[in-house]
């Protein structure tokens, strides 16, 4: 008998092309939000050898997808923030997705199967997981990610922030009294 399994809510926006040239920005969120790649110390991320593997592996990205350039990222315990930029091959020009009526650039039926986006994250978790296997053999990513159309310099500006704020945000809003300490 088959399982019957939750339906899921897409994450991508049906009909944009993920190959746009533009600046997106991805959480990428562990499998059950368990807390594999280290741990938050006076408000910064300390990477254990998981955490650190993924650090390299995101590093090499741009080595594999030559249209792609990465700009402010962040692990946390068991999630991953990062901004990607999609670059038009062979165009050092970097702009955000295309406007056209307060819509973004949209793909047309035949476009789709191109989603760079998907395709640089799906190789990322891939290799994450190669490369953590002798220290975890599970699986470590959820399915699919998290991601949004970065559509103007105020957007990517707030972006940048949040990713930067997050270790710090993350154990004020755990609320105990030792990470309120202030030195003046």
């Amino acid at each position: 008998m088959e399982k019957d399994l939750p339906s899921r809510k897409p994450t991508r926006h049906k009909d944009f092309d993920y190959c746009t040239e533009g600046y997106y920005f991805v959480t990428i969120c562990t499998e059950e939000m368990r807390s594999y790649f280290g741990k938050i110390s006076k408000g910064e991320m300390k990477l254990n050898s998981m955490g650190k593997i993924v650090e390299k592996c995101w590093h090499a990205i741009p080595e594999h997808f030559k249209n792609i350039e990465l700009d402010y990222f962040q692990i946390m315990l068991n999630h991953i923030h990062g901004i990607i930029i999609v670059n038009g091959v062979g165009n050092a020009n970097l702009a955000f997705p295309k406007m056209n009526n307060g819509n973004a650039k949209f793909a047309s039926p035949t476009d789709r199967t191109k989603m760079t986006l998907s395709k640089v994250i799906q190789q990322f978790k891939r290799q994450v997981t190669i490369e953590t296997r002798s220290i975890i053999n599970t699986k470590i990513f959820q399915r699919s990610f998290y991601d949004r159309i970065i559509r103007n310099e105020k957007e990517l500006y707030n972006i940048r922030k949040y990713i930067v704020d997050n270790p710090l945000k993350w154990e004020l809003e755990k609320g105990l009294p030792e990470n309120l300490e202030l030195s003046f």
